[in-house]
């Protein structure tokens, strides 16, 4: 007994001085450092809270650029400061052009190559095949497309928001998944109608997993990646089985029934002349993962775009007048919602721009350091393998670029008002070669369906519902603990 119990101090003990001389890192560079718990260091804090809000929270306090951080022992270099953002995301991208290097296991073929889990060349070569999905042409010949949609969508508030409060993150998952179902693999989801389809619960759970359980099977494949790949642990959930059927089932109905010009087209031209590259070849679940990728992430982020702007145009009832007005006059110049419209529609712009930095889909992002890089103006030396984390909630709402950061004002994005500065302290959608692929799309898609709906329908504060929720904690995505609700009314005249 006292030899175990003695054994066991002993491991504690050493364990402890292990994790303390490891946590003494960023303190020997004289980087700022928050409170932390021995072994864990900052990893529990990130576990309960919403992690860019415990972020903004502690850069809110300390007025510092960067600080540091610690998953377990691993160091991580929380930053702030435009400056070191410009150099890091697009001047030197060449020391921080990937993201974490994850070893998956074989149930993780899908998620392990999607575009945003690949690196270096295997990433260079899948984002060069997809990006011609996203040019102008391409995008303003599937207008007519998404119109069917924007339809379908001021049918069903006319069916159903009128009859009572109406939660929008759901109503708007749905429809964005028809969208991206029909524009890139020509599906007939019926999302929209059909809640209860069996494409649409399975797109719903693969971007609503409890925010805890990713998190600890992210940490446990980062941190033991052995132990996670011997019980062939997965991270993506079953429901990504079920898509990936979808899109095979799609892949083979594109043999036979003749070319549309979408995304799967695409993707299968890439396959036939990528044939004779053995090294980085684009395979059938290279297509598949894409595939996955735009359906799941697609779906996600221009929902909560959309749920959380028609919310914040219901409580400033003048933006929402001031929009209307202006889509009212194109639609008389143009004869309708043209591409040409929506380009020249600033103040939609201008208020999909302000709620997307109030609420960016994705408040945090991050990249790795490929080798060793020194902030000349720190003399801070970056070692290779260290985890820059960007804190996006924290980069859009800095009151020393966007005045009164915390209120909606979408005229901070108007032409005349947008500086360099402000561009570039947008991060919703990242900045530099590895920003988000499908902005163009996303934008697209989203200023259609919000033009449609200001054209016929009123959005009005629902009592007892006027703020925003409180968000939960989720990985990356932000997530509210209670829907967004608003009351839909025909606009008169």
């Amino acid at each position: 007994m006292f030899l175990t119990v003695s054994l066991a101090v002993t491991v504690v003990a050493l364990l402890l001085g292990y994790c303390h001389y490891c946590h003494q890192y960023w303190q020997s560079k004289g980087v700022y450092v928050p409170p932390m718990l021995p072994i864990f260091g900052h990893t529990i804090y990130v576990l309960k809270e919403v992690r860019f809000e415990y972020l903004h929270k502690i850069f809110t306090k300390s007025k510092t650029p960067f600080f540091g951080m610690y998953q377990f022992v691993k160091p991580k270099l929380i930053v702030k400061d435009m400056e070191i953002l410009k150099k890091i995301l697009v001047k030197d991208f060449d020391h921080f052009s990937t993201r974490r290097e994850m070893e998956f296991s074989e149930s993780d073929h899908i998620y392990s190559e999607m575009l945003f889990m690949v690196n270096g060349e295997r990433w260079k070569q899948i984002r060069t095949t997809v990006s011609p999905t996203f040019t102008s042409g391409r995008l303003k010949g599937i207008l007519p497309l998404i119109e069917n949609k924007c339809q379908a969508l001021v049918d069903w508030c006319l069916n159903h928001g009128l009859q009572g409060d109406m939660e929008l993150k759901g109503t708007f998952s749905r429809i964005t998944l028809d969208t991206i179902a029909t524009c890139a693999f020509g599906i007939e989801s019926n999302c929209l109608e059909n809640e209860e389809s069996e494409f649409s619960k399975a797109a719903i759970k693969a971007t609503s997993q409890s925010g805890i359980t990713v998190l600890l099977k992210f940490l446990l494949v980062l941190s033991c990646p052995r132990l996670y790949q011997f019980f062939n642990l997965r991270i993506g959930p079953p429901s990504l089985d079920i898509l990936g059927e979808v899109v095979r089932s799609s892949l083979k109905n594109c043999k036979t029934s003749g070319r549309r010009g979408d995304f799967l087209d695409l993707m299968l031209d890439a396959k036939e002349d990528n044939k004779k590259q053995n090294k980085y070849p684009v395979t059938v679940n290279t297509i598949i993962s894409q595939s996955v990728l735009f359906l799941i992430a697609g779906h996600e982020t221009t929902a909560s775009a959309l749920a959380f702007t028609v919310f914040l145009l219901a409580k400033h009832q003048d933006a929402q007048r001031k929009l209307r007005e202006e889509i009212k006059g194109l639609v008389e110049i143009h004869g309708g919602l043209t591409y040409q419209a929506l380009g020249e529609a600033k103040y939609l712009d201008a208020c999909l721009h302000e709620s997307l930095r109030l609420y960016p889909p994705a408040g945090y992002m991050d990249r790795t350091c490929t080798k060793d890089y020194v902030l000349p103006q720190y003399n801070l030396k970056i070692e290779k393998g260290t985890i820059i984390g960007l804190p996006i909630w924290t980069i859009n709402r800095n009151p020393e670029i966007f005045e009164d950061p915390e209120s909606f004002r979408p005229e901070r994005f108007l032409p005349e008002n947008k500086t360099a500065e402000k561009a570039f302290s947008f991060m919703s959608f990242g900045q530099g070669p590895r920003n988000c692929i499908g902005m163009r799309f996303a934008l697209l898609e989203s200023k259609l369906l919000l033009a449609h709906l200001i054209l016929k329908l009123e959005m009005v504060p629902v009592p007892g519902h006027e703020n925003v929720p409180p968000l939960r904690p989720s990985p990356n995505l932000i997530a509210t603990k209670d829907g967004l609700y608003v009351k839909f009314q025909p606009v008169e005249g």
